[in-house]
């Protein structure tokens, strides 16, 4: 009921490490990061697309600036390590 009361749908899942969105997000950021380094597009590119396409109301680059460079490694390290 919470969660219905912020405008969100609640999600019930299996007990892993990290968060689900970073499950869904660690794959954007590092395709986003592989689409960069094989310089397929520019940052600013790449999350036009993941918001005019995906439907996203960010793309991986803007996210990543939102919350930090620190913020996205100790993620993405995180869900590696668990699932290694």
């Amino acid at each position: 009921k919470l969660v219905q009361e912020t405008g969100h749908r609640a999600v019930t899942v299996a007990d892993t490490p990290g968060f689900l969105i970073n499950h869904a997000g660690r794959g954007l950021a590092t395709e986003a990061f592989a689409l960069l380094e094989e310089s397929v597009a520019e940052p600013a590119g790449i999350d036009r697309i993941a918001r005019d396409v995906l439907g996203l109301r960010m793309g991986p680059f803007e996210l990543m600036d939102l919350t930090g460079l620190d913020v996205t490694a100790a993620v993405i390290d995180s869900i590696w390590r668990g699932f290694r």
